[in-house]
């Protein structure tokens, strides 16, 4: 992760099925095979609707073993199709606020593309390439903050339509500026599938030199996770 901090304009670009197995052919003690109207091929009528044995092979000739398997692909289609996740997902968030006297103000803005995406029961993991920026207002003096961010993410269904994402890592160290603490887990709800939006809050770098000046303004945002469009 690399970062700058400066005055002025900053810009910057990242980045079962079933398996049967019917009697051996010529086998003169097989057996007769049963036609469908349910009688046997040496005039003997069979009973279609009788239970089978444990041993006794299915045989799908039979009218009531017909309906089952009908029935067990009406189920299947009643399930619906799987819902496969996207190839890749954009993440954006934007925040916006001025302390109670208006002397200072923060502006702060993340976005990033997560792609290589491994999907999991509980939710799927990727890699993101993108950017944060905090823009600080104190008494007329501006100062500016960019970093880039890359690696792996985490995003985690935490309970049914609610995720926890990660993507910045870990962050949970002493040292840690508030700033990235903050970003380190951010929740969002399902609003459709596949697309989520949420809150988090842009706190402060705590730095304090002449160079920059940031020391306390936590500010509310709001931050989506939407899938790119790979169609050709």
């Amino acid at each position: 992760m690399t970062f700058v901090m400066r005055k002025g304009p900053v810009c910057a670009a990242v980045c079962a099925s079933l398996l049967a197995s019917a009697p051996a052919c010529g086998d003169d003690d097989a057996g007769a095979a049963t036609t469908l109207d349910g009688s046997s091929s040496d005039g003997v009528a069979s009973d279609a609707s009788a239970p089978l044995d444990a041993g006794d092979v299915l045989d799908v000739n039979r009218p009531d073993a017909r309906a089952d398997m009908a029935r067990d692909d009406l189920g299947a289609a009643d399930a619906g199709p799987v819902d496969p996740l996207p190839r890749a997902f954009r993440v954006d968030g934007s925040a916006l606020g001025a302390s109670d006297d208006d002397r200072v103000t923060a502006e702060c803005t993340f976005y990033g593309e997560i792609t290589t995406i491994v999907p999991r029961e509980d939710g799927f993991s990727g890699v993101i390439a993108g950017e944060v920026f905090r823009f600080v207002t104190v008494e007329g003096m501006r100062y500016e903050f960019q970093a880039l961010i890359g690696g792996p993410v985490d995003v985690r269904e935490v309970q049914p339509g609610e995720i926890v994402a990660r993507l910045v890592g870990d962050q949970s160290g002493p040292e840690v500026k508030p700033f990235w603490r903050e970003l380190e887990e951010i929740s969002a709800g399902e609003t459709e599938p596949h697309h989520w939006a949420g809150t988090w809050q842009c706190a402060p770098l705590a730095l304090d030199m002449p160079g920059f000046v940031d020391t306390f303004l936590v500010v509310p945002g709001a931050w989506t996770l939407v899938p790119v469009d790979r169609s050709p």
